[in-house]
């Protein structure tokens, strides 16, 4: 007893008996249930237990492909990759040096097969549930109980030449989905780079070029500045709309060069001199500045969340409606900088910096939004 017997007659006829509704624990047949993503913690290195908190790692190496994404919470980092196909496990992190912090998403495109135990880190790979069969579903059972198989992880998608960017929940939208990151940054997009923009002025410096004495080496997730090669020399460089996601090019000359639109997420350009930089329009989101002298550098329109340029030298700069939410420039020199139409300047911690009293446009009250 506990279901309704419903009478349906089919196109030759004959009379079928159905039964719509089931009490508990009975099945009915021919129902195929929603493929559902679950996360699951990888195991911890060295052990056959799972690690929640860590680092992703793939064969024991951390230094893999990934999208990176600045100040969303955990919940959106998970919504982020259940949404992006190509996303086979999330890392998150809480971290900084004041009571602000800063958060960072790490969408992983490679399989993620374990983890190295660290404080303040995540990790959490996608895995797929299905039914396991299409003729027998248990309708009061959990997945991974009766009637539903736990697949394997899901594995990297394959490189095409072009994908569809997915559609991403309202809280996480408001962090991914802005106008000023270019479409090649979006999860889900694909990996090709915007057509170079025009130079912009800079005062003194010559027309960019693609020869610069090490333009050849540089690339994402390069080290020009210690590794098997070192060549530092990026005087005059032309890198608008490359991808150059992890660069390492501390202590590197970079004067007058264009970084216009380019990726440079967890750059690294620390000690890094030179006048007349541009990084307009960038997506520079963690990139690291700290000791820089940088003179008269433009970053206006660029992305710069959770940016960290502690005793750099930024006479002049420019950061004109810049994204800096959750910087620290502390005791940095911002003698005559404008930071006009920036966002989220109440956010960047300014402690014990210089000239702050000669910077244009310092916004620092918080909007009624808190955003």
């Amino acid at each position: 007893g506990g279901f309704n017997i419903v009478n349906v007659r089919s196109h030759n006829g004959m009379l079928l008996l159905l039964a719509p509704f089931l009490t508990s624990g009975q099945y009915v047949a021919h129902q195929q249930l929603p493929t559902r993503y679950v996360f699951e913690a990888p195991k911890a290195a060295g052990t056959r237990s799972a690690a929640r908190g860590g680092i992703c790692t793939q064969a024991g190496n951390p230094a893999i492909p990934h999208k990176e994404v600045w100040m969303l919470t955990i919940g959106e980092c998970e919504s982020a990759c259940k949404a992006m196909p190509q996303c086979t496990a999330y890392e998150y992190a809480e971290f900084g040096s004041d009571n602000l912090g800063y958060k960072r998403c790490e969408l992983q495109l490679v399989t993620v097969d374990g983890c190295i135990p660290a404080d303040g880190h995540v990790c959490m790979v996608k895995k797929v549930l299905i039914p396991s069969s299409p003729h027998r579903t248990a309708l009061n059972k959990m997945p991974g109980s009766a009637g539903f198989s736990l697949l394997k992880p899901v594995q990297p998608a394959a490189q095409t030449t072009a994908t569809t960017t997915p559609t991403l929940t309202p809280a996480t939208t408001a962090h991914i989905l802005t106008p000023t990151v270019p479409s090649w940054a979006m999860p889900g997009s694909s990996t090709s780079t915007p057509s170079p923009a025009a130079a912009p002025a800079r005062p003194g410096c010559p027309p960019p070029t693609k020869k610069c004495t090490c333009c050849h080496v540089v690339a994402a997730g390069a080290d020009i500045a210690g590794g098997a090669v070192s060549c530092t020399d990026l005087k005059n460089g032309d890198f608008r709309g490359m991808n150059l996601e992890g660069l390492i090019a501390s202590s590197s000359d970079i004067t007058c060069a264009v970084f216009d639109g380019a990726n440079l997420i967890s750059a690294d350009f620390t000690a890094a001199s030179g006048e007349s930089v541009s990084f307009r329009n960038a997506v520079a989101d963690g990139m690291a500045m700290s000791e820089a002298n940088c003179p008269s550098a433009d970053f206006s329109g660029a992305s710069l969340m959770g940016f960290t340029a502690e005793r750099a030298e930024f006479i002049g700069a420019k950061f004109n409606r810049a994204k800096l939410e959750g910087g620290v420039m502390t005791e940095a020199n911002i003698d005559r900088a404008d930071f006009t139409g920036a966002t989220m300047l109440h956010t960047v911690n300014f402690d014990f910096a210089h000239m702050l009293q000669t910077a244009v446009g310092m916004n620092l009250r918080v909007p009624p939004n808190g955003r």
